[in-house]
């Protein structure tokens, strides 16, 4: 199942057309028309802006067209656009949220309930190779 992206994961991004796709330049007007093809750099994801439904990315392509409010408005459709730095994002955001997560549950439980749950294979595991290696050994040195 998809995962919803916070808008605020875009922001700062560049943008790049995964298939043929068109924004508009300046606004959103059908004369102002754009077409970018596959692979096309499109810009840097600065805001985005919502009209009929619709949601579009608000791009600037250039230092020069964001100093002068030259927006590109891009439609946000997944299967068109590619945002290289975005799987990165939202691994630093889930992350954060794991982290969250546990802090809270870290809270609630305690910090020693927490920690034997977190550790407790682990433990369990050393203390499982602690008994069982001497044995190993010992029939390793036997065989030969």
């Amino acid at each position: 199942m998809a995962q919803p992206v916070s808008i605020s994961l875009m922001l700062d991004k560049t943008l790049f057309a995964k298939t043929n796709t068109y924004g508009y330049k300046g606004y959103i007007s059908p004369n102002k028309k754009i077409t970018f093809k596959a692979g096309d750099y499109i810009g840097t994801i600065y805001s985005w802006v919502e009209q009929d439904n619709t949601l579009f990315l608000m791009v600037y392509a250039n230092t020069f067209d964001y100093n002068n409010h030259n927006a590109i408005f891009v439609p946000i459709f997944k299967s068109n656009l590619n945002i290289p730095e975005l799987k990165e994002a939202v691994d630093l955001e889930n992350k954060k949220k794991q982290l969250e997560a546990d802090q809270a549950k870290k809270a609630v439980t305690g910090p020693v309930q927490f920690y034997i749950e977190k550790y407790a294979p682990w433990i369990i595991g050393a203390i499982v190779v602690g008994i069982a290696l001497p044995s190993i050994i010992k029939t390793f040195k036997n065989d030969k």
